[in-house]
């Protein structure tokens, strides 16, 4: 029968949100400080534009990276799912690629919100930590429409 409108968007916004999620976790721009000093979940730059991995980091650093990691394949589990739940309209497997983005957008949530917590002082927030926050964001909203598109098959 061929993808409906709302089947189409869904999945632009789950890819989307997919693409984000691996943007904003593997980017260094998740604060920025003085200058050009800058870091994410795996690299800290200095102003002088010297980048290099952390020696250590605290567990809240590990747990933000597994949260983002999480939220990543699920989003991609749920982007092929969507895809071929749509193509073969296949009700059961539509309802698994939303629950697949609601939890991926959760796991989002949560290593947005525990990174913000703990960075919050420092203020002075990147690009990459924004779209972090979009991703997860996007992952809802997709999975709003796949659940809207699901049902009318």
């Amino acid at each position: 029968m061929g993808f409906k409108p709302v089947s189409i968007v869904a999945l632009v916004f789950v890819v989307t949100a997919f693409l984000f999620s691996v943007i904003a976790l593997a980017s260094p721009y998740w604060h920025t400080g003085s200058g050009e000093a800058h870091n994410g979940l795996w690299k800290v730059c200095s102003f002088y534009g010297a980048c290099g991995n952390y020696t250590e980091v605290n567990s809240w650093v590990n747990w933000t990276r597994f949260f983002m990691f999480a939220e990543m394949f699920l989003l991609l589990a749920a982007a092929i799912m969507v895809g071929l739940a749509f193509a073969g309209e296949n009700k059961v497997l539509g309802m698994i690629a939303v629950i697949c983005m609601l939890l991926g957008g959760g796991c989002g949530m949560v290593a947005m919100a525990l990174y913000t917590d703990k960075r919050s002082a420092l203020g002075n927030w990147g690009w990459a930590y924004g779209l972090g926050w979009a991703a997860w964001l996007l992952a809802w909203i997709a999975a709003g429409l796949s659940a809207k598109s699901t049902m009318d098959l």
